[in-house]
């Protein structure tokens, strides 16, 4: 039985189906307003990457351990971070840190989290710096195999392309994945504070 994640980053011991593009949008910030920058994602990183040296030395907040190493890899000034892989939390438990500062949030077009809501009452700058683009998919059938998905995007895609044949295993990362995955499946393993190898090596123990 193989193991598919739907993105194009190499894992050990799994496949990759990258069934998502993400289209990096052209935006203006004026960074010298910015007191801390909140990041969601490792998109959310890449996307600002171009103008690191204006956003560097600015503190800020990460969500999962994946996008804290990205931006340490970059020596960027991480002051917090949640891995919990939940914007929402972060946003929550951060709420000193936050209070009376201008906040920089740069985003996906369409996101799943709350935080434009939670942080209403704050100074929030929020810009929309990247998109997820569904590919189309030549490979028309997976079976039995252990397929992850990790975000509501891979869901949406993977079931624009595909049939969900009875001899797979799905797998999800996070509530918010398990409620865009329950519009398809009903039966589904969710795990939430595992990263993605973590769940490879789990699942291939089980094989």
């Amino acid at each position: 039985m193989e193991i598919f994640v739907l993105n194009d980053r190499r894992y050990e011991n799994a496949k990759n189906l990258p069934i998502i593009e993400i289209e990096f949008l052209d935006v203006e910030i004026d960074f010298e307003r910015v007191d801390i920058i909140i990041f969601t994602s490792q998109n959310s990183v890449k996307s600002l990457q171009k103008y690191l040296q204006k956003w560097q030395h600015i503190p800020a907040l990460a969500v999962g351990e994946a996008t804290k190493e990205c931006l340490i890899k970059l020596h960027a000034n991480v002051i917090n971070f949640d891995n919990s892989f939940y914007g929402d939390d972060l946003v929550l438990n951060s709420f000193e840190l936050l209070k009376n500062k201008n906040i920089l949030y740069p985003r996906a077009k369409k996101v799943s989290s709350n935080i434009s809501t939670i942080l209403k009452s704050f100074d929030l700058i929020e810009v929309i710096v990247y998109q997820t683009i569904c590919k189309k998919i030549e490979q028309k059938e997976i079976k039995n195999s252990k397929i992850i998905f990790s975000s509501p995007s891979t869901v949406e895609c993977f079931f624009k392309n595909f049939s969900f044949d009875s001899s797979n295993v799905a797998i999800s990362i996070g509530k918010k994945t398990s409620n865009s995955l329950k519009k398809y499946l009903n039966d589904f393993k969710e795990y939430e504070y595992l990263t993605i190898q973590e769940i490879i090596e789990l699942e291939k123990s089980f094989l």
